[in-house]
């Protein structure tokens, strides 16, 4: 049996219920980069995913933007970076505060 996107979650971050992971965004933003075959997954379990952990998610057209879009918006909640986009990059890219 195959495991779907919420236990997949649960299994690679702190979260011991799929509720819990609501209170991980870092970390589900984290483990969601590890997911080297997107399409693994349906777009349908990326799009509720999206949903259930953000307010925020649109719906995307394709797995990789699903996934790219949901990271961005987690990590944009825990860091409030101006935007969803500046917060992944400098979650991936992290700048010197004396640089």
């Amino acid at each position: 049996m195959a495991m779907d996107l919420l236990d997949y979650l649960v299994l690679h971050t702190s979260a011991e219920y799929i509720s819990d992971l609501r209170l991980h965004k870092k970390e589900c933003a984290i483990a969601l980069g590890f997911v080297d075959d997107v399409e693994g997954f349906s777009l349908e379990e990326w799009n509720h995913l999206g949903s259930y952990l953000s307010d925020e998610y649109e719906t995307q057209p394709a797995c990789g933007e699903a996934r790219d879009a949901l990271s961005a918006l987690l990590l944009h909640s825990v860091t409030g970076e101006k935007s969803p986009r500046e917060s992944l990059v400098t979650a991936v890219y992290p700048v010197a505060e004396n640089s």
